[in-house]
């Protein structure tokens, strides 16, 4: 196991093991559990374990009203060994509370030890019905482009809320990102990238779905897509979509 790779899931596990959050606070990294919430091991599957309400995990994309969702949690050094978990074993985070139960065996997907602790991330298909669509980043989103201007000044709480990151002149734009998370991708890519020009939000790469107002979206590859707004010009768009494809070209 390489120790640059342990390193960022140990700080990953600390982030997604803070067990409940309350209904009004938002949270950085994580979409949020509304529970009890069954997963599978597959769409439609065989239920492996169960999450209580207001947990914090990591999701993919939804495909057919579900998605793959998981969480670093804390393990024996048996089921680090095994690479398993039992039926009936109750789930907790690095606080050592239960946040939920295991109904079959689980698989452990990826593990590590630090300091004589052992930790282990798991995962399993849930319906969306089990997120709560308030803690979706691209619903935070759209929800915040509807309710206030696209003027750089009124999306600093967004960015501070979201811990977005500053991509400093990228393509000429001033930019803040959000990566991808581990499940979906653990090298990672871009989840969110604001695109801003002289102070004014102007589109947005995104690799999941984003549905905004009074805008266009384009696709740049099999991963990403473009959204911008109607009223920046057709020309400075493709001008983008043909550098950004240069862009990731030359990352692979």
């Amino acid at each position: 196991m390489k120790k640059n790779f342990l390193l960022i899931f140990i700080c990953i596990f600390m982030i997604s093991c803070k067990g409940k959050v309350t209904e009004n606070k938002r949270t950085h990294y994580q979409e949020i559990i509304d529970g009890p919430a069954n997963f599978r091991d597959k769409i439609n599957g065989k239920l492996i374990f169960e999450l209580n309400d207001s947990i914090g995990v990591q999701i993919t994309d939804f495909r057919k009203e579900w998605c793959e969702a998981g969480l670093f949690i804390g393990i024996s050094e048996t089921e680090y060994r095994n690479g398993q978990l039992n039926p009936n074993r109750k789930i907790k985070n690095s606080r050592n509370k239960t946040i939920g139960i295991t109904k079959d065996s689980v698989d452990i997907v990826f593990d590590g030890e630090e300091d004589g602790k052992y930790f282990g991330f798991i995962s399993g298909f849930t319906h969306k019905n089990n997120i709560k669509e308030k803690y979706l980043l691209e619903k935070e989103l759209e929800s915040y482009i509807n309710n206030n201007s696209r003027k750089k000044s009124d999306f600093d709480f967004f960015i501070n809320n979201f811990d977005l990151e500053l991509k400093e002149s990228f393509l000429n734009y001033e930019s803040y990102f959000k990566y991808e998370n581990w499940i979906t991708d653990p090298s990672p890519g871009f989840r969110i990238l604001l695109l801003f020009e002289e102070s004014e939000l102007k589109g947005v790469l995104h690799s999941r779905s984003l549905k905004l107002k009074k805008s266009n979206t384009s696709k740049v590859n099999d991963i990403y897509k473009v959204t911008f707004f109607d009223d920046y010009p057709k020309g400075k768009q493709d001008n983008f979509i043909s550098s950004i494809k240069e862009w990731l070209h030359g990352v692979d």
